[in-house]
């Protein structure tokens, strides 16, 4: 029999226990009323308090769970178990049987302990905490259409919309309104202005042939270049390293960028999948007319009893040269099996450099890394771009090489900033997520196009109408969940 107040447990998205399936029978499940917190102020001569602020503080949740065993061993695996569930460093979710439609986020604090009935039985109360005080139901999603929708929030509280605008032509800008609220990110366009793209695409290479291609240029001490370059189809890989005794070596591809670039972004989309004891790098390479290195930026890692992965890039060479990051230990634990980009810029005597994993569900980017640097040195224009996959080779042995793959190559002339630039093109995604305060466009954030009298809103509770503009540029759908105290 199953009890009424029986629950599951979701982390990350994923249920990972059914309460009632690995034998725990909930007694009670009782979740506190909304916590209300008030700051009041006493005024001289007047009657009781002026009321200053209200705020919805944490709630409490309360569950009373019994387990049975066969014998002490198995009881004692049981109660391990549920401290395992129980614990996570971030909010985990709470479905209950008797509400499926609804979820709560809690959090352990303090320490609880089960106690024995009998020697193979136990009872144990289990205090938790709503650090997010609603209860949340499934999400919703909506279209505009000819660029207005009208909603109901059918919540007992307000809820934080996400936004999704994909651009039908090129665009200066995005607004959202309701009622007396906006959201807008770029500029409209004044009247005998004319937008112009900062970063005009002039090279995209999908890398699924290698025509066009030729064999890369030795540029540094510690990388030399042998072995073979193939695309599988979908990408650049491997096939066949050579042989060195530089303590990196590996093949390399080069290729003529349409003219030559002053101001430019580089970008490549990377796959990393280091695994314990391998080791390698990654890299792309800018080169000038004469062959000579303009900038270095990649993935290494260097280290054949774990997983570390470092992000490098630098200007000049490794003798003749400034560093811009060299990451020990920022990312070592989430850049595993690194999937994503990593770009490098130079604008005027600027240099940034910019790494972040891509989420290929959501196409969002996270665990990024930034850096800049500014140098007058090493201004030649970029002529080529090259990409390196290197194995690691030492005196004292070989190790296996990590099997990256480069799977796309990205190159833009930044030119002149325009008084209104376009913001997004046919086919990109700006994401407005209400929920976060974040901004994002193809899944990178960009905070830095807000405008300066917008906010981030809430749809309220009943009816909400809503409008984009400018008229008839973008398809937009709206995703919510009801929030109920």
């Amino acid at each position: 029999m199953k009890s009424e107040q029986n629950f599951i447990i979701k982390k990350h998205n994923k249920i990972i226990a059914d309460m009632h399936e690995i034998g725990v029978w909930i007694e009670s499940f009782h979740i506190y009323s909304p916590n209300i917190s008030r700051t009041k102020l006493k005024v001289s001569g007047n009657p009781g308090s002026l009321l200053v602020d209200t705020h919805e503080d944490e709630r409490r949740v309360s569950i009373i769970m019994q387990i049975e065993e066969d014998n002490l061993k198995k009881f004692d695996g049981k109660k391990h178990l549920i401290y395992d569930l129980i614990f996570s460093e971030e909010p985990f979710a709470i479905v209950r049987d008797l509400t499926p439609d609804r979820e709560i986020y809690v959090i352990q604090e303090g320490d609880y302990d089960i106690g024995n009935i009998t020697p193979e039985d136990g009872v144990f109360e289990l205090e938790l905490t709503m650090v997010d005080p609603y209860l949340y139901g499934p999400m919703h999603q909506s279209n505009f259409q000819n660029d207005a929708i009208t909603l109901l929030n059918e919540g007992t509280a307000e809820a934080y919309p996400i936004i999704e605008a994909t651009a039908k032509e090129d665009v200066t800008f995005l607004q959202v309104a309701k009622e007396d609220e906006y959201m807008m990110i770029g500029r409209q366009l004044d009247a005998g202005i004319q937008p112009l793209d900062r970063e005009e695409l002039v090279m995209h290479d999908t890398l699924t042939t290698t025509t066009g291609w030729t064999t890369g240029t030795a540029t540094d001490i510690e990388r030399a270049i042998s072995g073979t370059m193939i695309s599988n189809g979908t990408g650049f890989v491997v096939q066949d390293y050579g042989s060195g005794t530089d303590v990196y070596h590996g093949p390399a591809l080069k290729k003529s960028v349409p003219s030559p670039l002053q101001d430019f972004r580089a970008e490549a989309f990377v796959r990393f999948p280091n695994g314990s004891g391998q080791v390698g790098r990654i890299e792309m390479v800018g080169l000038d007319a004469n062959n000579a290195q303009i900038f270095r930026i990649g993935l290494y890692d260097s280290k054949p009893s774990g997983n570390r992965t470092k992000a490098a890039a630098r200007v000049g060479t490794l003798t003749n040269g400034i560093r811009i990051t060299d990451t020990e230990a920022v990312y070592v634990d989430n850049w595993t099996n690194y999937i994503g980009i990593y770009r490098i810029e130079r604008v005027g005597n600027t240099w940034s450099v910019y790494f972040a994993e891509v989420d290929l569900a959501t196409g969002i980017h996270h665990t990024t890394h930034r850096r800049t640097l500014n140098t007058s040195e090493f201004n030649q224009e970029l002529t080529q771009i090259q990409l390196y996959i290197a194995k690691y080779t030492a005196s004292w042995g070989s190790y296996d090489p990590v099997n990256s793959i480069f799977e796309d190559l990205k190159v833009y002339r930044i030119n002149e900033e325009s008084e209104i630039p376009y913001i997004a093109h046919e086919g990109d995604v700006i994401t407005l997520d209400h929920q976060t305060n974040n901004i994002l466009i193809n899944g990178e954030s960009r905070l830095d196009l807000k405008d300066f009298g917008a906010s981030f809103f809430a749809l309220n509770k009943g009816v909400n109408h809503l409008f984009t503009f400018p008229e008839g540029a973008y398809d937009t759908k709206i995703k919510w969940r009801e929030r109920f105290k």
